[in-house]
């Protein structure tokens, strides 16, 4: 199971691999539930070799986590955002009055 001592590491490594898979979640913020496991069960499951996510992001050698085995490298879903109303109907800045 890929350890994470701290939250840089684990920013670290989600920059590298979990930001660039098709597996991120962008649509509703939640990023990726994989590394979201590992964040939640770091401390319970550290260094339990029964513990399932050592299927997820195994370790290395020397102790760093290695690429997750459900790494597919491409862009995420785009993010849907939603349009309430056109330029034309929106108030102007700082007056309240719509043009």
């Amino acid at each position: 199971m890929a350890y994470f001592p701290n939250g840089t590491s684990g920013m670290i490594y989600e920059e590298k691999w979990c930001a660039r898979c098709i597996h991120r979640s962008v649509e509703d913020g939640t990023g990726c539930a994989i590394m979201l496991a590992h964040m939640v069960y770091n401390y319970d499951y550290a260094g339990n070799p029964h513990n399932p996510l050592n299927l997820l992001i195994p370790v290395g050698e020397d102790g760093f986590p290695l690429q997750c085995n459900l790494f597919i490298p491409g862009d995420p879903p785009p993010r849907k955002i939603p349009l309430k109303g056109t330029i034309a109907t929106m108030p102007a800045a700082n007056t309240g009055k719509v043009e």
